[in-house]
């Protein structure tokens, strides 16, 4: 059974967003991201912001082009590069987001939805591996892979294969992140889920966690 939403109904997303998949600088010119659009429209000349690990910074497109060469607007599901004038070497990497400034936010932490498939064979047979929450776990989120640890909140369900959970996350580096949004979670042969973001945790400015 595919992971839902348990009841929540967020506000319909908006604006223009695209995981950075590469990104190449061009001296003089500025730095290239390539990667598809997720949602929205863009055009030539708008202002975007550059999301991810702990960096958040604007930049206008001055160029953009696809399969069918340069073009002056793209849309969802488009396989894109954009120029970003005054963008730096390293300024833009993957794993980022290029997206309408202002319509997301970057976070370590989260709550979630998940399904958990154990290993055939575990030496934890009695206990969830999800309940390890020291255990380091890589999280694939959009184009980022980063590693973080996650604690349970509740069991929804369990089977012999497969346990259903409430769980909290706590990423080693902040993405961009939003209610709705889908990941996997692996460590190596002992675990393997799938989830969804079901709460964003926004930590104030000058509080560490």
């Amino acid at each position: 059974m595919p992971i839902k939403d348990p009841g929540l109904t967020p506000k319909p997303l908006k604006g223009f967003l695209m995981p950075v998949d590469d990104a190449f600088t061009i001296t003089g010119r500025g730095t290239v991201v390539t990667g598809q659009v997720e949602r929205g429209t863009l055009q030539t000349g708008a202002t975007v912001a550059c999301i991810g690990f702990g960096k958040t910074a604007e930049y206008v497109v001055t160029a953009m082009s696809t399969d069918a060469g340069q073009v002056t607007k793209i849309k969802k599901g488009d396989k894109a590069s954009l120029l970003l004038r005054g963008a730096g070497t390293k300024s833009v990497v993957r794993g980022m987001v290029v997206a309408t400034p202002n319509s997301v936010k970057e976070s370590k932490e989260f709550e979630a939805e998940i399904e958990v498939t154990k290993p055939k064979k575990t030496l934890l047979e009695k206990t969830p591996l999800i309940e390890k929450s020291k255990l380091k776990l890589q999280f694939a989120i959009r184009t980022a892979l980063v590693t973080g640890t996650m604690s349970t909140l509740e069991i929804i369900s369990k089977t012999a294969t497969k346990v259903r959970a409430k769980v909290r996350v706590k990423l080693s580096t902040s993405v961009a992140l939003e209610v709705g949004l889908p990941f996997t979670v692996s460590n190596g042969d002992l675990i393997s889920a799938k989830g969804v973001v079901t709460k964003v945790i926004l930590l104030l400015k000058g509080i560490k966690p």
